[in-house]
């Protein structure tokens, strides 16, 4: 049995983003995309909304210990909307949600409620604003680990890691890294000398904005990197090296290329990434970005996994969640539910069925894919992971689909096969990442599994 206590707040949490509450505050939210962060103070979310179980807000109420609960009974949630501006204690037992009047002033609030975060900048050394030019505009992958200086984020890291400890039937997609201080180089350019000056004033006016003049500030300093202009040096090495090298098989178009790539710089202004990082105390100004280009997997299904049930934290469940298509179905909260499935470690059978698969859309993806890759994520205790932006070279072709056709869903014996290939994927790539719980993306194509990504499981 867990349970906080905070005063209710009937409202949206989209229009609360920017908004920090002073006491402990319980949101009566009628519609969650999942997208959205959780404002500062927020104890608890109650919402009649269905967002994925590994969507943006309930990722984020896990790490910061912020209760959340969906309920699908509108009458159930309709009962409580006279509390508004009242104090209650909310309760979750065996997975059952009430919501009742607190009584007295002295009950004792659960760890739930969590505390401000303090702040925390970041190193020095981060982001410094005049960085020193990188030694090269891009790496191939066989490059990556021969530089000793910190080049990327986690994202590359691991990746590097995970391909040199897993068996060869676990496949992983070409990849190539566009590092850390390429963005710092192109912005202190002679040749955006005005939009530097633009970039560094708008950042300035953050500092004194009122809550509700931020979103249209982040959008400015966001269309500002948009229109940095690319110096003829940066454009030739990463042009002729993705060209020539790693992905000489892929068509890539060169300004459809460098607006990917400073389209994932820009996502560091994020609205979500701005509020993450403020409650982290830490300064958008001073993250540094990489950029992850990785060929794109043509994907029969995707599938992410946490090797802890993040429902429970039982060690020995493994938590599975499968669309068909690209995986961007999955992380993106399109609406619907994935097939989410709790399968035993050790065997790979399944436990039982969480949700049965209700996305109406299938993404169909091709090319290459250019990925976030930031030192925010690296930092102690802050899960900087799906706040920046992944931009594919070729936007998703998007086709509905009915999952009562599926074979997968149809027949047992074809899902038991997907689960337990999967489950022995995540236990070798857990293995190969030292038997730290793993957060781990990847896909089925042409009968081989793929893992796109990795990182260490947050919020248990």
């Amino acid at each position: 049995s867990r349970q906080t206590r905070g005063t209710v707040r009937i409202v949206d949490v989209k229009d609360v983003q920017f908004k920090t509450f002073d006491a402990p505050t319980v949101l009566l939210s009628s519609r969650v995309s999942g997208e959205e962060d959780i404002p500062a103070g927020v104890v608890a979310v109650i919402t009649q909304d269905s967002p994925d179980v590994l969507s943006h807000i309930a990722v984020r109420a896990r790490n910061t210990h912020v209760m959340f609960a969906s309920c699908s009974d509108p009458a159930w949630f309709h009962q409580f909307l006279d509390l508004d501006g009242k104090e209650v204690v909310c309760r979750v037992q065996d997975s059952k949600v009430s919501i009742e009047a607190a009584e007295g002033a002295n009950e004792v609030m659960s760890d739930l409620q969590g505390t401000p975060s303090s702040s925390r900048p970041m190193e020095e050394d981060r982001g410094a604003t005049e960085a020193a030019p990188p030694k090269k505009f891009v790496y191939l992958e066989s490059e990556i680990l021969e530089e000793k200086a910190k080049i990327a984020g986690g994202k590359t890291m691991n990746l590097l890691s995970i391909r040199r400890r897993i068996p060869d039937w676990i496949k992983m997609p070409t990849s190539a890294l566009i590092p850390f201080g390429v963005f710092e180089f192109v912005l202190h350019h002679p040749v955006n000398r005005e939009l530097q000056g633009k970039y560094e004033a708008i950042v300035r006016q953050l500092e004194v904005l009122d809550a509700e003049d931020i979103p249209s500030k982040l959008a400015d300093i966001k269309s500002t990197i948009m229109e940095l202009k690319v110096p003829e040096e940066v454009r030739a090495d990463v042009t002729g090296s993705l060209q020539d090298g790693a992905f000489r098989q892929v068509v890539i178009d060169e300004q459809e290329s460098f607006d990917c790539i400073k389209s994932v710089w820009s996502s560091v202004w994020n609205e979500r990434a701005f509020l993450s990082c403020k409650k982290a105390g830490i300064s958008n100004q001073r993250i540094r970005m990489a950029v992850l280009v990785q060929q794109i997997v043509e994907a029969e299904y995707a599938f992410v996994v946490h090797t802890v049930n993040p429902l429970n934290l039982d060690p020995s469940e493994i938590y599975i969640e499968i669309a068909k298509g690209h995986g961007e179905a999955i992380v993106g909260n399109f609406p619907g539910r994935s097939l989410s499935v709790v399968c035993k470690r050790g065997s790979g059978s399944i436990v039982r069925v969480e949700s049965m698969p209700s996305k109406s859309i299938l993404l169909r993806a091709r090319g290459v894919v250019f990925r976030s890759d930031s030192d925010a994520e690296d930092l102690q205790d802050f899960a900087g992971a799906g706040l920046f932006d992944s931009v594919p070279l070729v936007d998703y072709d998007r086709e509905i689909i009915a999952y009562r056709l599926d074979r997968v869903v149809q027949d047992p014996a074809e899902l038991d096969a997907l689960v337990g290939n999967i489950c022995k994927l995540a236990e070798e790539v857990e293995a190969a990442m030292g038997g730290r719980p793993q957060d781990i993306e990847g896909c089925w194509s042409g009968g081989s599994l793929y893992v796109v990504q990795s990182r260490p499981q947050v919020g248990i």
